[in-house]
Parts: structure tokens; sequence; C-alpha cells
């Protein structure tokens, strides 16, 4: 990423996607990966949340009672108030509310770095050995490079899984629920949490 900024310095919102095993999309066998680093915005989704955190900050700007500004620290209090939360030094792994798959888990970070890789690690090894969901969609959005004055209520670094049904199944894992309707959840975040909770006892 740095090395595309340094010869496009407007390219500055990065992206990595990634793919396991066929029935999560991943037209290869290996880790499937797609970088992507844009001028005016986060690729896909992201953009849209990124938006409303700018539009949250924005709107208590002038608010001097409002004391949580940040898009991102607001929906961590959410989900901590629902007990869906669990932190270490500066990342948190929650599990939303308005989840788009069972085991959906979202990683929020200040920094990139070796916790914040640790935490990750630990994740996709509770995928495999625990939850035995070896085909996943995940993310990763960084926060802008260069940031400027425009980046009002920044973003942290954003992790998210989702799984995609068992590899040995012929069964798609979505239907008409989910590509047009809601997404069709059948499990409670508190059992997900409950189980994940044992996945960082030695961190």
């Amino acid at each position: 990423f740095q090395a595309a900024h340094k010869q496009s310095p407007s390219h500055r919102f990065p992206t990595l996607l990634w793919d396991s095993l066929p029935h999560g999309g991943a037209s290869q066998v290996h880790p499937h990966i797609h970088a992507t680093l844009h001028s005016d915005h986060y690729y896909g989704q992201f953009e849209s949340i990124r938006f409303a955190s700018e539009r949250y900050y924005r709107e208590y700007e002038n608010v001097t009672t409002h004391r949580q500004k940040n898009y991102f620290r607001a929906i961590q209090d959410i989900h901590m108030a629902f007990n869906l939360t669990i932190s270490f030094n500066g990342v948190t792994v929650l599990i939303p509310i308005t989840s788009h798959k069972e085991y959906d888990i979202i990683v929020l970070a200040e920094n990139f770095d070796e916790r914040f890789i640790k935490v990750i690690y630990q994740v996709i090894q509770g995928y495999f050995n625990k939850l035995k969901q070896f085909s996943f969609s995940s993310c990763i959005y960084l926060p802008p490079l260069s940031p400027n004055q425009d980046d009002s209520g920044l973003t942290p670094v954003y992790y998210r899984i989702v799984p995609r049904g068992q590899i040995s199944s012929l069964l798609s894992e979505v239907s008409s629920l989910d590509l047009l309707s809601i997404y069709n959840v059948n499990k409670l975040p508190a059992d997900l949490f409950a189980e994940i909770v044992t996945w960082f006892k030695r961190i």
C-alpha cells in the first residue's frame, strides 16, 4: 500500500479482502486475497460505514455535552452494554448485533500492529479448530494513508470475518432472504460470544 501510495498520493484508502476455499467464493484453494487502494473513498460496503461515522462526528461536533464523538467508539460502548465485547490493549473483538451470518465477528484496533495480528490469528484458529468453519470471507480496512483535515471521525483498523458454509455441503449458505430481504442469522450473538471468550485466555 505504501509503495502504491508513494507513486500516487491521492490513492490512500487501503482495503484487503480474503475469501477462503471455493465455497467462500475463492477461485483458488490457496489464501485468495484482493488488495485495493482507492483515491476518493473506501471500496464497497465499508464506505457506507465510514460515511456514517463522518456524519455522526459532524452532527455532534458542536455539542459540548456529547462526550463520544467517534462512531466506532459508540459502537463499542453499545456492544459492551450487551456484554458482546472483549478487549486487549487497544484491540476490541465484538459480536455485532447486526450480524450478517452466524459466527460474524468484528475486530477494531487503534493500530495495525503485532497485537492486532495476534488477535486475528486467534479468531481464524477459532474458526478452524472450534467452529469447524474452513470456508469464509473476510476483510481488513486500514485508516487512510496520509490523513488530511477532511478525515473527521477517523476509522480504526477494521476486520470482519463471516462464514460461508460447510465445505462438504452442496447447499449455498445464502438464500433469497440474505440477498433480497434481510440477513438470515440463526444463532444468538451471546452464544457466539460465550464461545470466542475461550479463544483468548492466553492473550
